[in-house]
């Protein structure tokens, strides 16, 4: 990576023409807020030959990526201040009411911003929330121009932020539609749901055996997929807001959810989510050890009194939900997750679980892990009936990834 007090130059990861690096760039995993994981696991790197201006935005994506699952319900943002072909500044967005990225860039940069140009990945605010408006720090620091990814979907900002540093005097470029951008447009999605709809973008992940089962034999745990994909879930649930499992993987898992596998600085764990009607699942089970982070548990009025009291004794959050069709309702689920400030939720499914969602349509994203392992005629199949051909037609497949042995699909719902 190109840092402060290095010349920034063209890249020169390997030797190929810029034509090739559009198209692979194109091919990367761009519609998933998370593609970047993918792209690292997967081999794939950022190509020759980028145009300066290219490299700079680029410099600010990496900056955004290391915000991922750490600012919500604001969204993750990366930010360069170049100057002379030399980045002054670097800075991503940090936890709710603290510093956004640009901010952050700017006070690195300190005297070196004025005069400077300053990347972004997002419009930057105009408004007050729980932090001053970015755009009054970019006027004060002397910046003279602004290059901007995409406009900030929020209501409150509409374009004001671009306004408001255009009228001061300040260049803005907003860049047009590339592979890049079409990653930082990627990158957003949950903080765009979640301001226009009040849920978090739901992603379902499901590891089957070659011959679609979830497990070799009912109620028994079955390991599948390789390490390297393991390696890569862990990853996501290091970027995600929250990790959400049914009452069924509770009792036959007994997972604690955490993050585990990674060779990092630093890891944190998302915020859990148990759904279980009756509360029926084990108050010692390792979920619900808050010393790995908070739980809430999602129940619904089926739980008896005395269970309830038995969970509130144990310290444990929960929320009542309505039922629907004797299980939580998975829209309530969704909307007390929204209210929370959750803007991203990984599903670790089951087969229950899983049809709920796609018969309701309420997945954005499938990340469908597929083994060479065949499990034969005692194996429990993911999908339990059939699905209407309708539901099938919304969903879009990219390429597969291929992590050793295994096989990653990626599966987006249109709409």
């Amino acid at each position: 990576m190109l840092w402060s007090a290095q010349k920034l130059e063209t890249s020169r990861f390997l030797d190929l023409p810029y034509s090739y690096y559009r198209f692979v760039l194109q091919n990367y995993f761009t519609q998933s807020p998370f593609g970047f994981l993918i792209d690292e696991a997967a081999g794939f790197d950022v190509a020759s030959t980028l145009s300066f201006a290219d490299e700079c935005f680029h410099q600010a994506l990496l900056q955004a990526y290391q915000g991922v699952g750490r600012t919500y319900p604001n969204p993750p943002v990366g930010s360069v201040i170049v100057k002379d072909k030399l980045i002054v500044g670097k800075g991503f967005t940090s936890p709710a009411g603290q510093a956004h990225a640009e901010i952050n860039a700017l006070q690195e940069a300190g005297e070196l911003a004025r005069g400077a140009t300053l990347y972004t990945t997002l419009e930057p605010c105009h408004h007050f929330g729980r932090t001053a408006p970015c755009t009054q720090a970019i006027i004060r620091a002397g910046i003279k121009r602004v290059i901007i990814g995409v406009k900030d979907p929020n209501p409150k900002v509409e374009g004001n932020g671009i306004r408001c540093l255009q009228e001061a005097g300040i260049e803005v470029i907003l860049r047009e539609n590339d592979p890049l951008n079409a990653k930082a447009h990627a990158l957003i999605l949950p903080f765009a749901k979640h301001i226009q709809r009040q849920a978090p973008w739901v992603i379902c992940k499901v590891a089957t055996s070659l011959d679609g089962c979830v497990t070799k034999e009912r109620g028994t745990q079955t390991d599948i997929s390789h390490q390297k994909a393991r390696t890569l879930i862990h990853q996501l649930r290091n970027c995600i807001d929250a990790v959400m499992v049914g009452s069924n993987t509770i009792s036959i898992d007994n997972p604690a959810l955490t993050v585990r596998h990674l060779d990092l600085d630093f890891v944190r764990n998302p915020y859990r989510i148990v759904l279980d009607g009756a509360l029926q699942t084990d108050v010692i089970s390792s979920v619900y050890d808050q010393a790995h982070g908070p739980v809430h548990v999602m129940h619904t009025e089926l739980a008896t009194k005395m269970r309830v009291q038995e969970f509130d004794r144990a310290g444990i959050l929960r929320i009542q939900v309505p039922a629907f069709d004797n299980h939580v309702s998975l829209p309530h689920v969704l909307k007390a997750m929204g209210q929370l400030g959750m803007t991203s939720v990984l599903v670790e499914c089951g087969a229950q679980l899983l049809m709920q969602l796609i018969k309701e349509q309420l997945f954005d994203e499938l990340w469908w892990i597929v083994s060479p392992k065949i499990f034969g005629k005692d194996g429990v199949n993911a999908i339990s009936t059939k699905i209407p051909q309708e539901l099938l037609a919304q969903v879009e497949w990219s390429k597969p990834v291929l992590l050793k042995e295994d096989a990653l699909f990626l599966g987006y719902r249109r709409g």
